[in-house]
């Protein structure tokens, strides 16, 4: 017996056949449209989460209009802010890592290419460095500042945040 689809005639094992392939394909399609979903949404997911620039930046604040400010991982610098624009002006170049401070004095270590330290006179933000460890604890002791200004990590002040 001959059926007829499609302007064309088939037997009955042919039409089994071609149902079988065609039910496969729709199978495949499926499986395809699962796949492209799921990596249309890793894409999505990946762009919104690499999208969100800034979101682990900071600013601690600082004595005397100063502030630590984190632009990106790698720049992270010491500003002094005007207070009528409320824009910075770099102090201590990036990448500051460890700060400490009282009234007088700010004190700073700095990993660049290689360690660094700083002291910054608080009431006119003129910032001595860098130096090597050395000439930084005898800079210390030549400004007396005091031993309870210890350097610690920006992480111990971005905790309290």
């Amino acid at each position: 017996m001959r059926y007829m689809f499609s302007h064309k005639h088939f037997t009955l094992t042919q039409l089994k056949v071609l149902f079988e392939e065609k039910r496969i394909i729709l199978g495949m399609s499926r499986l395809i449209r699962s796949l492209f979903n799921r990596i249309l949404v890793v894409l999505l997911m990946s762009f919104i989460l690499t999208s969100c620039a800034g979101l682990g930046d900071y600013s601690i604040d600082l004595p005397g209009n100063l502030q630590v400010d984190r632009i990106n991982g790698e720049n992270i610098v010491i500003s002094l802010i005007d207070d009528a624009s409320g824009s910075g002006t770099t102090i201590v170049p990036a990448k500051v890592a460890e700060v400490g401070w009282n009234k007088k004095y700010i004190i700073v270590r700095q990993t660049d290419q290689k360690e660094g330290f700083w002291v910054v006179k608080v009431d006119t933000a003129k910032a001595i460095g860098p130096l090597d460890h050395k000439n930084f604890l005898k800079k210390k002791k030549e400004l007396n500042i005091p031993s309870e200004v210890e350097l610690k990590s920006l992480d111990y002040y971005t905790k309290e945040m």
